[in-house]
């Protein structure tokens, strides 16, 4: 049974800020490809996600918090991410015993 939380369901609203998270990074990846970390501000990401402001603060507090996470999503993924040292491809990269070998 859920958890029923004034109109809707805490699924729902998981969910919700789920999206928005999503959202809001991929707008500051953009926002920092297109103007560079420094050129990038919070306003502008803002703008990009469809958000006011306050909320891109709400959610990450700082530009340096949100730039972190535009990069774990580039290198983790966005869907059911998992730490690196337990993916394949890093599982792959420690069982080769040539250190160069193991780059490619």
């Amino acid at each position: 049974m859920k958890d029923e939380v004034k109109g809707g369901s805490t699924t729902s609203r998981r969910e919700r800020a789920r999206q928005t998270r999503e959202k809001i990074v991929r707008a500051a990846d953009e926002e920092f490809r297109a103007a560079g970390y420094q050129g990038a501000t919070m306003a502008a990401i803002a703008r990009r996600a469809g958000f006011a402001e306050q909320t891109v603060y709400f959610v990450f507090h700082t530009k340096a918090e949100l730039l972190s996470n535009v990069i774990d999503a580039a290198v983790l993924g966005t869907e059911d991410p998992i730490a690196p040292e337990e993916a394949p491809w890093y599982q792959a990269m420690e069982a080769e015993p040539d250190p160069v070998a193991s780059l490619h």
